[in-house]
């Protein structure tokens, strides 16, 4: 027992140490899978950031590559306009940015044409030098998309100005705004002007203007340049009438000094806005109309449509109701001919129906000539119309009378309604059926002596039915 129990401790103690390995190898593997976790991570972050950095630094370069293409682009343009105005200027090339001075100084010196003489710096006579052997210098002045052109006063202006007159202000700036700060004075080589077209702004300019080539002419030797869109006042008796510049010829800006210039004037503005509503007016009143005349039409074809619906549902709801009549007609009918036919078909009806009526039999007679006991009827259906004339033997039973009276009628309907053309049911087609399928009144005499023939076994005789008597059939409603 001794040694039994030392086993069995031995055995616990190893099973002990077994589970605490196996705990510590589990814990050494947990934590090393951890340590691995964050290395990958610290891994992934390491690669997302330098890509980050590549992206960065590519973007980088790329906007240096862009503003250095743009700046290659913009200098190479400018070296392209440099040689085209140099070409065009013969040799010369002058453009500076000023401040703006406006300054009426053509009018106090007395020149006549003060409206476009500008005034620059002492410091752009020396590059315009060479230029004086064109002839007079003339420049473009702009500001923004506003441009115009004027012609050389001085080299008086304040160092970094330009002084502008009014009128050359005014080209540059919106109406009722004021002259810009700074403008671009570029030497400009201009063609002598040789066609000039003009525009007034109001309509009034030629009613009110008498000599018109004599205040154009006053007008125009006030100005040394034209531009295309320039708007020159035109003073006539004390007062301002505004002209456009609309075209000008050889180039859309040109010199007018010591030329011969052609002046052509076009319609005022207002005239030509006032044609332009009016034709606006009209064709609205044309896209108007078309559109009522597009609306009628389609709401004429939707009537005829709607009509043309309506006449078809009206036809079938006729159809139905002829159908369901015939159908009423032709059960009657097989009522009727029942101990000579087993089934009456619609085409067949009527025929047989005839030949019903013409029996001799139902009439109660089978001489050739009408015999002495005999009578004879006029019976008219109130119903239908129909005027009916049988003779009858006064011995026949009353229900004989009754049934050709039945017969007579049904055949009127069958035809009717058998007919192609037929129509609906109308108030005396009802009270027909309603004679047909629901009983009928023979009646006999007028007035206070009236009598009704009653549906039996009794004999005409006995129902008093003389030898010519005219009776009239009533639906029992």
């Amino acid at each position: 027992r001794g040694d039994g129990a030392g086993q069995a401790f031995i055995t616990k103690a190893w099973f002990e140490m077994e589970f605490e390995f196996s705990s510590a190898a589990k814990q050494l593997e947990a934590e090393q899978a951890k340590r691995k976790e964050e290395a990958a991570q610290r891994l992934r972050k390491q690669r997302e950031q330098r890509a980050l950095q590549q992206r960065e630094r590519e973007e980088r370069e790329r906007l240096q590559l862009e503003r250095k293409l743009a700046a290659e682009q913009a200098a190479e343009s400018e070296r392209l306009e440099v040689e085209a105005k140099l070409e065009l200027n013969r040799g010369t090339y002058f453009s500076q940015r000023y401040k703006v001075e406006v300054s009426c100084k053509a009018i106090e010196k007395g020149i006549s044409r003060h409206k476009d003489k500008i005034s620059l710096p002492r410091s752009a006579e020396h590059v315009l030098s060479p230029a004086r052997r064109n002839g007079a210098l003339c420049f473009e002045v702009a500001a923004g998309s506003k441009r115009t052109h004027s012609m050389l006063l001085d080299f008086s202006a304040a160092e970094g100005k330009v002084e502008l007159p009014p009128h050359v202000a005014g080209c540059l700036s919106e109406p009722g705004q004021a002259a810009p700060d700074h403008v671009t004075v570029s030497y400009s080589l201009l063609q002598e002007g040789v066609f000039a077209r003009l525009q007034p702004i109001s309509s009034d300019f030629q009613k009110n203007v008498i000599d018109l080539e004599a205040s154009l002419l006053q007008t125009l030797k006030g100005h040394a340049t034209l531009t295309e869109g320039e708007i020159l006042d035109v003073e006539c008796e004390g007062v301002c009438y505004q002209v456009r510049v609309l075209e000008l010829r050889p180039s859309p800006q040109v010199k007018v000094i010591e030329t011969d210039l052609e002046v052509e004037i076009a319609p005022s503005v207002e005239y030509e806005d006032r044609i332009a509503e009016e034709e606006l007016a009209r064709r609205r009143a044309q896209e108007a109309a078309a559109r009522l005349a597009a609306e009628r039409a389609q709401r004429e074809r939707e009537e005829r449509e709607a009509a043309e619906a309506r006449l078809l549902q009206e036809a079938k709801e006729k159809a139905i109701q002829r159908d369901a009549a015939l159908d009423r007609l032709l059960s009657v009918a097989c009522e009727l001919l029942a101990p000579r036919s087993a089934a009456v078909e619609p085409q067949d009806a009527p025929h047989l129906i005839e030949q019903f009526l013409e029996d001799d039999v139902l009439s109660g007679t089978g001489a050739a000539e009408y015999p002495s006991q005999s009578c004879e009827l006029i019976l008219e259906v109130a119903a239908t119309g129909q005027r009916l004339h049988r003779v009858f033997d006064e011995t026949a039973d009353c229900s004989v009378l009754h049934t050709f009276v039945r017969a007579s009628v049904l055949l009127h309907e069958l035809k009717r309604l058998s007919r192609q053309d037929a129509g609906g049911m109308n108030d005396a087609n009802e009270k027909a059926m309603s004679l047909i399928c629901e009983g009928f009144q023979l009646v006999m005499g007028f007035g206070l002596a009236s009598k009704k023939i009653q549906n039996g076994a009794c004999s005409l005789r006995s129902e008093g039915v003389g030898r010519r008597e005219k009776i009239l059939v009533k639906p029992l409603s």
